[in-house]
Parts: structure tokens; C-alpha cells; sequence
């Protein structure tokens, strides 16, 4: 038999400074609240159902639960690779870290404007990376 090849993903779960949305805090319900007092009854009526007012699950511990072994009996994606790679990739190493990026959510609003595209995502891809490595002290390459 096959040895699972390990291939963990770094999962960076990126805010602007100016967004008081800490993910380790701001539930679900939180978000619902927001959303449903600032955006189009089209927006709602198409994404948010009854569910999401009594949801007390973080905004960390949602994609924790997607992208590492702590949700792997819930079909999250740890489970989706084992399963379908027939155990031959092994993602559970995967962590999620949470980033605040040093710039607001109007800086990035225009920056997404000019330049735009892929030198925007490699901008920022490039602050996130630096926030890994100065805060969790984590070189993004090992994942």
C-alpha cells in the first residue's frame, strides 16, 4: 500500500485594519445582523435563511472546521481528499491564520480598482505572507 503524500494548506483568513470583524470573536449571528441591517433584500433573499440568526459558530472556527481535521466528519475538505485521493493525499496538516493586512477597506477598494488583477492578488498575497511570517512566525513555502 501507497503512503499518503502530505500536502497542508496555509489558509489565509485575511481582513482589512479598518474591519472590526475579528474572526477568533464575530460569530455567524454577528455577520447575519450586519448583513441583514446594510445589504439589498436580493443579497439576503439569496444568501442568509433562518439558520444564521441562531448560529454561534466564529468566523475562525466555520473554516476551521472546513479546512482542518477538526470538521473531518463533516465532509469538509480534509475528508474530501482522503476520501477521493483514496488515501493517498493527506491535507489534515492544514491550519487556518487568521491576518489583518495594514491597509483599509477603502485602500484595498481602490487598489482593486488600480492596479487591479493579478498585480492586486499578488500585492496582497505579499502582505499576507508577511503578516504569516512576522506574526505566527511561519514561512508560507512549508505548506
Amino acid at each position: 500500500m501507497s503512503t499518503a503524500v502530505k500536502k497542508p494548506w496555509a489558509i489565509l483568513l485575511c481582513k482589512f485594519s479598518d474591519d472590526t470583524n475579528d474572526p477568533a470573536t464575530t460569530t455567524i449571528r454577528d455577520l447575519a445582523t450586519q448583513w441583514r441591517a446594510s445589504a439589498s433584500p436580493e443579497f439576503i433573499a439569496g444568501n442568509l435563511n433562518s439558520t444564521w440568526d441562531t448560529d454561534d459558530r466564529t468566523i475562525l472556527e466555520l473554516y476551521q472546521y472546513f479546512f482542518t481535521p477538526a470538521g473531518i466528519f463533516t465532509h469538509n475538505v480534509t475528508n474530501y481528499f482522503y476520501a477521493n485521493s483514496h488515501g493517498l493525499i493527506d491535507v489534515s496538516g492544514n491550519k487556518v491564520f487568521p491576518i489583518t493586512l495594514d491597509i483599509t477597506m477603502a485602500q484595498g477598494a481602490a487598489l482593486a480598482q488600480t492596479p487591479g488583477g493579478k498585480a492586486y492578488q499578488d500585492w496582497m498575497f505579499q502582505k499576507a505572507k508577511k503578516v504569516l511570517k512576522d506574526v505566527y512566525n511561519v514561512k508560507w513555502k512549508n505548506f
